[in-house]
């Protein structure tokens, strides 16, 4: 990299780094062209993955026509740059060939760039018309998942055409009782749309839960579930600012 990058946003821009990415893993990897800039994190148990998207239009200013590579960025300098930051507050990231550099009215935060070459993590390949998607409101999926976990970590994701309904299942012991199933029934009337096909998979929801209140926190309204049996849980959320993010889970196999 010959020249240095430099690009400003608002607290809410870096607080989605930060507190998104820490649910997973301490550092991810960032890559950076003219359009945005992506981080990419896997957490250590390799079940789950997350990838976050962030356009030019989301930075106050995005000076990135030099293209930045895979390089390693540890997130808790994120995290500390948050700490006396107000929510209108400006923040820079400035990549040189030597450190990572964010820098705010209050404080400077720097970190030195790691010379190693990054292990880049590849995104699932997955045919995304063969999943049954559904749009749940970030508030109820997070008080469901507060319930299932009463019961068990193990919960059953699934669609129901007939009652137009999006269901969580948790079943204490093995397969035994007490139990509880929760149903999200989406409504045309309220511009929702019901799902087109049955499907089931259970997960873990260790793995969700954090994710999904950190969303919340982060002011994101409503989530995209796409489930399949048999494979990962594509979780899609997007901000009004353009922001994306697409998680991966593994799916629950019993053996």
């Amino acid at each position: 990299m010959d020249t240095q990058i430099t690009v400003t946003g608002e607290k809410p821009v870096w607080s989605r780094i930060a507190n998104i990415g820490q649910v997973f893993c301490e550092e991810a990897t960032l890559a950076m062209d003219n359009e945005k800039m992506k981080l990419v994190g896997v957490d250590g148990s390799h079940v789950a993955m997350w990838e976050l998207e962030i356009p030019s239009e989301a930075f106050n200013e995005y000076d990135s026509d030099t293209e930045l590579g895979d390089q390693t960025v540890p997130l808790d300098i994120f995290q500390k740059s948050l700490k006396i930051m107000k929510p209108k507050d400006l923040q820079s990231l400035i990549i040189s060939e030597e450190e990572y550099k964010l820098v705010n009215a209050q404080q400077e935060l720097w970190v030195g760039l790691d010379k190693n070459k990054p292990v880049s993590p590849r995104t699932p390949n997955l045919d995304k018309s063969q999943f049954t998607s559904v749009v749940i409101p970030t508030d109820w999926l997070v008080n469901a998942l507060v319930a299932a976990k009463e019961y068990t970590r193990e919960v059953l994701f699934s669609t129901d055409t007939a009652i137009q309904a999006f269901c969580l299942t948790a079943i204490s012991g093995n397969g035994g009782r007490p139990g509880t199933t929760m149903k999200y029934t989406l409504l045309e009337e309220r511009g929702e749309k019901p799902p087109e096909g049955n499907e089931a998979q259970k997960f873990n929801i260790t793995h969700v839960l954090p994710l999904i209140r950190k969303l919340k926190a982060e002011k994101c309204r409503e989530v995209k579930l796409s489930i399949k049996a048999g494979m990962p849980l594509l979780l899609t959320a997007r901000w009004d600012d353009g922001t994306r993010l697409t998680f991966f889970l593994a799916p629950w196999i019993q053996n």
